[in-house]
């Protein structure tokens, strides 16, 4: 076990400081553990990182935090690996937080006191940053690595200015990530709700409310991911139920109106017959060239 490597002799001087990895530089499955913070970029390569008995895959792009407490290594091929490493010591760093303390991606890079190294490190990376952003990152931490091998007056100053940088920079990288997942996962639970509520008179409050988003972004999700309004998905379900019950029920047409959601059966002839361009009993009657009319076509 060591306790860190030997390129952060002078790390009690300034609590941020910068390393570089190229291909077979990086050691391989030597376990340590930090007395601070560490970000990891992944530039090159893949291999596998263990942390505190956990595994994962890792590939170019991602970004991995480990911090004090933490015993973690990696397995990898060294002639490939190429990485940064930007370490931090959070207890020795005055961070002017704003705003910036509303990313989540922020308080896991700096956890409020007491916290334990083993509950906020993972195997896992804690961002995958695409080839766009990973190049602009890459110049980030290069101007931050001359910067602190710099002696002019000032090189601390601008470490620091760029360690600001990075952070904000991939803050709002992970919220973009954060967002497109919340907005999946708000689409999803509108589907569900829809689903399970379609022979029901439902409106698109009682989705939004159920999905745990506005009306406005209800809309736009479904413009983006099923390609119309909420309104008429709830019908296309409607009329794709309704017709599963034309072919394989004896129902009238007015019960399996009202049984999907119809409460005026002329209005669901009118809208079966928008869809498919035949009546329901017509339907009923020939539905096999009906589907083959459309798979034709």
């Amino acid at each position: 076990m060591i306790p860190c490597f030997a390129y952060i002799n002078d790390f009690h001087l300034f609590p941020v400081a910068v390393n570089h990895f190229s291909g077979g530089q990086h050691p391989v499955r030597q376990w340590h553990e930090h007395v601070f913070s560490e970000l990891v970029f992944i530039l090159n390569g893949e291999g596998v990182h263990i942390c505190n008995d956990r595994r994962a895959p890792f590939r170019a792009g991602d970004v991995l935090l480990i911090h004090p407490g933490a015993v973690h290594a990696y397995e990898h091929d060294m002639s490939s690996l190429e990485l940064f490493n930007v370490l931090y010591d959070v207890k020795r760093l005055i961070m002017p937080r704003l705003d910036i303390h509303r990313y989540q991606l922020f308080r896991k890079l700096f956890p409020e006191p007491p916290y334990s190294g083993k509950e906020f490190s993972a195997a896992e990376p804690v961002l995958h940053l695409k080839s766009g952003d990973l190049q602009k990152v890459g110049m980030i931490l290069d101007n931050m690595a001359q910067e602190t091998d710099s002696l002019y007056t000032g090189h601390v100053f601008a470490t620091m200015t760029c360690f600001m940088q990075l952070l904000l920079f991939l803050c709002r990288c992970s919220y973009a990530v954060d967002q497109a997942v919340a907005d999946n996962g708000a689409f999803s639970r509108a589907i569900k709700y829809i689903h399970e509520h379609y022979t029901q008179q439902i409106g698109v409050r009682d989705i939004a409310a159920y999905a745990r988003c506005s009306v406005r972004n209800l809309y736009r999700f479904f413009a983006r991911s099923a390609g119309c309004t909420p309104g008429e998905y709830i019908i296309q379900l409607r009329l794709s139920k309704a017709s599963n019950l034309l072919c394989n029920s004896q129902l009238n047409i007015s019960e399996i109106a009202f049984l999907c959601g119809f409460n005026d059966g002329n209005y669901f002839s009118k809208k079966f017959h928008d869809l498919t361009g035949i009546t329901p009993g017509n339907f009923r009657k020939n539905p096999g060239t009906f589907y083959n009319q459309h798979m034709d076509s």
